[in-house]
C-alpha cells in the first residue's frame, strides 16, 4: 500500500496544507497473484489564506495630497479587497484629505471557504490646519494705551504665533502708540503635527491718529469788571471737531473758534481749552492765571473841611487805590462858573474869598485799563458871620418895626 502525490512523488498518508500541492493523491495496493492490483484518487485542493495586513493609524493634513490607504496597512496585505469608511459606507480607495472623514477605515478580504474572511483598519486622524484669524482695521490716539494685537483678531486665532512689523521685522505683538508706525501688522500661524509646513497669515491695519496740538489766544488778558474777553481756538481745524471751554470760574463754552466770555468778579483765572478730533483724540491746554479781572475804579473822594468857612483851602483826595488817572472840575452853583481843574490824586483848592456858597465838586477817576466812573459832591462854604434879616416889618409909624435890614446878631463858632 503507498500513497503518491499529484507530482507522482511517494507520500505519506498525511496532507499538510501548509507545503503540499493541492491536486490527485492516488492510494495504490499490489495484488498477490493471480489477483490484480486496485488503486484510487482523492482529489484535494487547498485554498490559501487571506491577508488583509495589519491595523494602522495615520494623522493627515487636509491639504494633503491623494492617500493610498493599502499602503498605509501594516504588513503584507492581500490586493482586492474592500474599503468602508467611518459610517460603513463603500470606500474607493484612494483617500481625499480635502474631504475625507475623520475615524476607522476597514479594510476587508473574503476568504474562500474554508478560510476565513480577514479585516483591518486604518484609523485617520486629521490635524488642525493654522489659523491666523481674521484681520481687522484699528484707530488708536497717539496717547492711547499699549494695545495687545492679538486680541484684535477675528475669529479664533491660534495662539504662538508670531508678528512682524510693518517693515517685516519681528514685533513683539504689542502696540506702542507713541512709539511704533502706521501700517499693516501681520500674525504668522504655524501648522503642527502633519500640517507643519504650513502657515497661515492675518493682518492689523493700523493707523494712529496724532493728538490736536491745542493752541488759543485771549483779547484783552486783564481789565476791570464786568470783563469782556474774546478767547480765539487756534487748533488746526483739521483736529478740531469739538471744543471744550473751562473759563475757571465756574463757566464753559463750547464755540470751535470764537468764544465770548464776560467775567463779573474781580480775581484771577485759570482758563483750559479741550478740543477732540474728529477721530476721538483728545487734548487739553491749560493757561495758568492767564486773565486777571480788577475791580472798577470808583470816584470816590474825601473833602475835608466840609462844610469850610470862606477863605479856607479844602482838601480833596481820591481814594480808589486802583485809579490812575483823575480829573477834578469845580464849579460854583450859583453861577455855574468853573473855578478849577486838576489831575492829581489829592487837591488843596482855595475857594473864593467872598461871601459861603455852595459849589459842585466833580471827579473823573480811570484806571490802567481805561475804565472810568464819576461822581460829584457839594462842597459847602460858610460866611462866619451871623446875619439875622427879617422876614416881616410894619412900616405903620407906630416904632415896633417900621424899617426894614439885616443885622449882625454873632458869629460862627465853628
Amino acid at each position: 500500500m503507498a500513497w503518491t502525490d499529484p507530482n507522482n512523488v511517494a507520500h505519506s498518508n498525511l496532507v499538510d496544507p501548509a507545503i503540499d500541492p493541492s491536486g490527485i493523491y492516488t492510494y495504490s495496493i499490489n495484488g498477490i497473484l493471480p489477483c490484480p492490483s486496485a488503486s484510487t484518487t482523492v482529489t484535494i485542493t487547498i485554498n490559501q489564506p487571506v491577508d488583509a495586513g495589519l491595523n494602522a493609524s495615520l494623522a493627515l493634513c487636509r491639504a494633503d495630497a491623494l492617500i493610498d490607504l493599502h499602503g498605509v496597512l501594516g504588513g503584507t496585505p492581500d490586493v482586492g479587497g474592500a474599503w468602508v469608511d467611518p459610517n460603513l459606507v463603500a470606500f474607493t480607495n484612494p483617500l481625499d484629505p480635502a474631504i475625507a472623514l475623520p475615524g476607522v477605515y476597514t479594510y476587508t478580504m473574503v476568504g474562500a471557504a474554508p478560510c476565513p474572511t480577514k479585516s483591518s483598519d486604518v484609523t485617520i486622524t486629521f490635524d488642525p490646519e493654522p489659523d491666523a484669524g481674521t484681520g481687522v482695521a484699528f484707530d488708536i490716539c497717539a496717547d492711547g494705551q499699549a494695545t495687545v494685537l492679538f486680541n484684535l483678531l477675528g475669529g479664533t486665532p491660534d495662539v504662538g504665533g508670531a508678528w512682524l512689523s510693518p517693515t517685516m521685522s519681528t514685533h513683539s505683538g504689542v502696540l506702542l502708540p507713541p512709539v511704533d508706525q502706521n501700517g499693516v501688522y501681520r500674525y504668522v500661524a504655524y501648522g503642527i503635527g502633519a500640517c507643519n509646513a504650513l502657515t497661515d497669515t492675518s493682518e492689523v491695519d493700523v493707523f494712529v491718529n496724532l493728538l490736536p496740538i491745542v493752541q488759543f489766544g485771549a483779547v484783552p488778558m486783564a481789565g476791570c469788571t464786568p470783563l469782556d474777553v474774546e478767547f480765539t481756538n487756534n487748533t488746526d481745524p483739521v483736529y478740531n471737531a469739538i471744543s471744550a471751554w473751562d473759563m475757571g470760574d465756574g463757566g464753559v463754552g463750547s464755540n470751535l473758534v470764537s468764544q465770548p466770555y464776560t467775567y463779573n468778579t474781580p480775581g484771577t483765572y485759570t482758563v483750559s481749552l479741550t478740543v477732540t478730533s474728529d477721530s476721538g483724540c483728545v487734548s487739553n491746554l491749560t493757561h495758568t492765571n492767564t486773565i486777571l479781572v480788577e475791580p472798577a475804579p470808583l470816584a470816590e473822594f474825601t473833602t475835608y473841611p466840609n462844610p469850610a468857612l470862606f477863605r479856607t483851602a479844602v482838601l480833596l483826595s481820591a481814594t480808589d487805590p486802583y485809579a490812575s488817572d483823575f480829573q477834578w472840575t469845580i464849579t460854583e452853583q450859583a453861577t455855574g462858573e468853573v473855578l478849577g481843574t486838576s489831575e492829581d490824586r489829592e487837591l488843596l483848592f482855595d475857594f473864593p474869598s467872598d461871601l459861603g456858597g455852595l459849589y459842585d465838586v466833580c471827579l473823573i477817576v480811570q484806571d490802567i485799563y481805561g475804565c472810568t466812573d464819576t461822581t460829584c459832591k457839594v462842597v459847602e462854604i460858610r460866611d462866619p458871620l451871623l446875619v439875622f434879616v427879617p422876614n416881616t416889618f410894619t412900616p405903620d409909624g407906630d416904632g415896633v418895626n417900621d424899617l426894614f435890614f439885616p443885622s449882625i446878631v454873632g458869629s460862627d463858632p465853628d
